[in-house]
């Protein structure tokens, strides 16, 4: 037995599909387009680093803002190239050339938005004592 692609069923089935298809959606609208701007871009980067990259006070989504265009640049390159391993970071940036690197880079670079609100500590008027000494004056012990 020889193969074909359709028999006179298969051509029958095809041709009805094609014919009704105009009615099942008669008013169709042509598919709306995203806006092609670096926000809309980077609306996968704000799901974890924030809609400004401010970042959270989870230690795997970094503030992003403000830090240099140069080292944010180096970052998404070592994640896209597979040097700094977190699945989905490399995941995203995987097929991302440098150009458009650059430009998250340099976007993300210029962002101030305030610093996230801290946490009011519950430790000793001692306990921080003790901190402010150790980071001004070290520990010579």
């Amino acid at each position: 037995m020889s193969y074909r692609p359709f028999d006179k069923l298969g051509w029958i089935t095809l041709a009805a599909a094609l014919a009704l298809r105009p009615m099942a959606m008669p008013h169709a609208q042509p598919a709306e387009h995203a806006p092609d701007t670096i926000d809309a871009r980077l609306l996968a980067c704000a799901a974890c680093h924030g809609p400004q990259g401010q970042g959270t006070d989870n230690d795997y989504f970094p503030r992003l803002a403000g830090k240099p265009a140069g080292y944010l640049m180096n970052q998404l390159i070592a994640f896209r190239d597979g040097r700094r391993r977190y699945p989905p970071m490399n995941y995203l940036l995987e097929y991302i050339p440098d150009a458009y690197l650059q430009k998250m880079a340099d976007h993300f670079a210029a962002l101030r938005p305030p610093p996230p609100s801290q946490p009011v500590s519950d430790a000793s008027p001692a306990l921080l004592a003790r901190g402010r000494s150790l980071v001004a004056d070290g520990d010579p012990a």
